[in-house]
Formats: C-alpha cells, structure tokens, sequence
C-alpha cells in the first residue's frame, strides 16, 4: 500500500514522504496512529503544495538572514563595565551578554546566531569576536570601556 507520511518515523520515512509499505503495517499501526495516510492524487498534491510553501518560506527567512550578516558585519557594540585602574574589569564580558545585546540590537532569532568567544572578556579595549548566523560567518568590534574614565 502506498502512503504519505505526516511525520518522521525513524528508519522507515521522512514527513511528507510517499513510500510503499505492508498493508497490515499501515492499516493497523500507519494510519490508525494518524503517522500516515493512504496516498491519493489529490493528497499527493496537497502535500506537494506544503512542501514548496515551507521551501519557499525557507528562502525567504534565508534571504532574510543573509541581510541580517551583512548589516552586522564589521559593526561594533559598546558595553560599559567597571573596571580598576589597570584596566581589568569586576565582572567579564559573557558571550551570553553580546548575544543578547545582537538580539536585541538587530532583532535576529537567537537560535540561529552562534557568538565565537571561548572565555569571558575581563579587560577594557577592543575585541574581534566572530559570529554565527544561520551557518554563515561574520565577525564584529567589542569595545568595553570604563564608564568612570
């Protein structure tokens, strides 16, 4: 029997996949659980409209991020912590704070953004910090400064 899957079942099919499978196997485990549907033409169709639809969203919100990298690149973001004397701040620089502060600066996803940065910055200056969005690299300035100074 031919089916159309409505989910992914693992080692057998893909959401949206159309398989033949045992008939027993889809009239009493596929279909009754709602995993599968019995394939038709106009089912068929359906899930192949559902399919370009997501495709093309897909594209879409890539595009989007593409534009996202290349506003970002190069920029730079100002954080201000208190630091002695010599320079070497209370409390370092988290990736964590410069992926919010990017999320809340450039409005982008915070699933899709990855921050390069292995250890805390805990002095004042300027860093490259390579950044990560939707698999596509970047890179940008962190400047920390003192506000006492």
């Amino acid at each position: 029997m031919k089916v159309i899957f409505l989910q992914d079942v693992a080692h057998v099919a893909k959401k949206g996949e159309i398989k033949d499978v045992n008939d027993g196997y889809a009239r009493n485990y596929l279909i009754p659980l709602n995993i599968a549907v019995q394939s038709s033409s106009a089912v068929e169709l359906k899930v192949r409209k559902e399919q370009d639809h997501a495709t093309a969203k897909r594209m879409v919100k890539e595009d989007v991020l593409r534009e996202k990298v290349k506003q970002i690149n190069g920029k730079s973001l100002t954080f201000q912590l208190k630091a002695s004397k010599t320079g070497t701040t209370f409390s370092g620089l988290t990736k964590e704070q410069v992926l919010s502060r990017l999320v809340k600066e450039y409005s982008i996803d915070p699933t899709v953004i990855t921050v390069d940065l292995e250890k805390s910055l805990k002095h004042v200056g300027e860093y490259p910090v390579p950044i990560e969005i939707n698999s596509q690299k970047a890179s940008i300035k962190v400047v920390i400064t003192n506000p006492h100074e």
